[in-house]
């Protein structure tokens, strides 16, 4: 039994020793009420350390490059932090925190059993260096507290550090944004986006676009502005992230989206809505999003 099952046990039996009901609480004397504050508060700690292990566990069978066999995606979730909410009852934040947190345990301690085994290592077995590659992306900003990013598919900020010891580990992808927020065009190259491209793509869109909807990056398909039958290009501005439901959604129930100012906007079917009242899109990664307007501009738009 591992230390944290033994603590667990021992806070839980001090906990259930002190009774279940107020009456029994009641009985206490005041020497045991002030001493039942530390079972308690090593029982609410132990436990949220074991939900983060557990929250963790299931980020990590749920990265995206198992895609739809990953376990939140199994059992219907878009992201692990969904799953996890569902679980818990938290709010989408908490469970992005303890997702967050939950990682990063499992890391420290995978960084610790390799430098422990490093060390033990002899010299012929330390002389090549071993390069890792992953997939995170993180994003930095200034606030008011300081230097902070965010993981794709996580709504719960991170700090420098943090963003610093997995640049250390995984290098970094920079990606250039003109003022209006739009990276990287191809013109009519190519038809598909290509890997740059839906990396910015995810970089300023985090995840799919549609309202209420939590699908990360790795979840989600890039739209054209206009049809590549029609003369359609494959630029960034004239793209956005929606998830494969939404995609159809879009395409079989006559939806539209429109472009106005650099923003962009979710144009419903006159059956939906008899005015056709626009919808606002705002993007999902926190490091971008701007103010929305509280009236589409008077222009002619682009329809995608």
């Amino acid at each position: 039994m591992t230390n944290l099952a033994m603590e667990l046990t021992r806070a839980a039996n001090a906990v259930a020793a002190l009774g279940g009901s107020s009456a029994e609480f009641a009985g206490l004397s005041d020497a045991e009420v002030l001493a039942a504050r530390v079972p308690i508060a090593a029982l609410l700690r132990l436990t949220n350390t074991a939900a983060a292990l557990l929250a963790g566990t299931i980020a990590e069978r749920s990265r995206p490059q198992l895609g739809q066999s990953g376990l939140a995606a199994r059992h219907g979730f878009g992201n692990p932090t969904l799953m996890v909410q569902h679980a818990t009852g938290l709010s989408h934040i908490e469970a992005g925190r303890l997702v967050a947190v939950g990682v990063l345990m499992s890391e420290t301690e995978t960084a610790e059993r390799d430098a422990a085994a490093a060390r033990e290592a002899t010299p012929a077995e330390t002389t090549g260096a071993t390069q890792t590659t992953k997939n995170t992306r993180a994003a930095k900003a200034t606030s008011t507290t300081g230097p902070f990013g965010y993981f794709a598919g996580s709504p719960a900020p991170v700090s420098k550090e943090t963003i610093d010891r997995h640049l250390c580990d995984a290098g970094c992808l920079g990606i250039l944004f003109s003022q209006d927020g739009q990276p990287l065009n191809v013109g009519r190259d190519e038809r598909l986006f290509n890997r740059d491209q839906r990396r910015a793509l995810a970089a300023r869109d985090g995840g799919c676009r549609w309202p209420g909807c939590d699908r990360p990056p790795s979840w989600s398909e890039a739209h054209h502005v206009e049809n590549w039958a029609d003369l359609g290009l494959s630029n960034i501005d004239q793209a956005i992230l929606l998830c494969a439901h939404h995609h159809l959604l879009l395409h079989n129930k006559h939806w539209k989206i429109l472009l106005l100012g650099g923003l962009y906007w979710l144009h419903p079917p006159v059956e939906i809505d008899s005015e056709q009242t626009l919808i606002a899109l705002p993007r999902k990664n926190p490091l971008l999003q701007v103010p929305l307007l509280q009236e589409p501009l008077l222009q002619e738009p682009m329809l995608l």
